[in-house]
């Protein structure tokens, strides 16, 4: 081979060679990027499912701060019922107009004793008479109601279905009052709502409701 041959033979070598190391190249980026890009997808998937175990431990949380404070509403109604168990509420029973509050606290006990006998409940044992709320500055002023203690729970419905008896009968019992179990501020709620409930549907026609054990049912006949 000639001076010349081996030249041209030793500059071609250098050619593909360097032609080689550039496709080596190329090919060396092109795995460096996937090699990045996998990394990058890795890390996000690390990151969001890091996300998702925090958004389910942040629920799961809110969840059982939802429960225990149900869980403590409910204990809570459950004392209110309790204190409130043997009481009954008793509406339109004239206010005193005694100068102190012995006078006004005989004449409150001599009224209720008076009712009792008209609801022919002699046998009603009674612990405790208070007037709820602030005592009116007018003598014409709506009288505040009164709450009244009982012995027993057993006594208290023995009062409540005499009471509804004789206003069912329009006897005995004077004008304006009535009598009603003594229910918690949540049972008011209640309470509020099946009467709503009632006088829409007494607007539409229906006839014979009346609400028993928090339901609006038909009246028997």
């Amino acid at each position: 081979m000639s001076t010349i041959d081996a030249k041209l033979d030793t500059k071609a070598d250098s050619e593909a060679v360097a032609v080689l190391d550039q496709q080596l190249q190329k090919v060396e980026e092109k795995v460096n990027q996937v090699v990045e890009t996998n990394t990058v997808d890795e890390a996000k998937q690390n990151h969001s499912e890091d996300r998702v175990s925090v958004d389910v431990a942040t629920v799961s949380n809110c969840v059982d701060e939802i429960v225990r404070a149900k869980l403590q509403e409910d204990r809570e109604e459950e004392k209110e019922i309790e204190k409130r168990k043997t009481s009954v509420i008793i509406h339109g029973l004239t206010e005193s107009q005694g100068q102190t509050a012995d006078e006004r606290i005989q004449e409150d006990n001599e009224q209720i004793e008076e009712l009792f006998h008209k609801l022919d409940l002699d046998t009603v044992s009674v612990d405790k008479i208070v007037r709820l709320g602030k005592r009116p500055e007018t003598s014409d002023a709506k009288p505040r109601p009164v709450k009244v203690s009982l012995a027993s729970e057993e006594q208290k419905t023995e009062v409540l279905i005499k009471a509804k008896n004789y206003i069912r009968k329009r006897e005995g019992v004077s004008n304006g009052i009535f009598i009603h179990q003594d229910l918690t501020p949540t049972q008011r709620m209640r309470r509020q709502e099946l009467v709503k409930e009632l006088k829409r549907r007494q607007s539409q026609g229906e006839q014979n409701l009346m609400i028993i054990n928090w339901k609006i049912v038909e009246r028997r006949r």
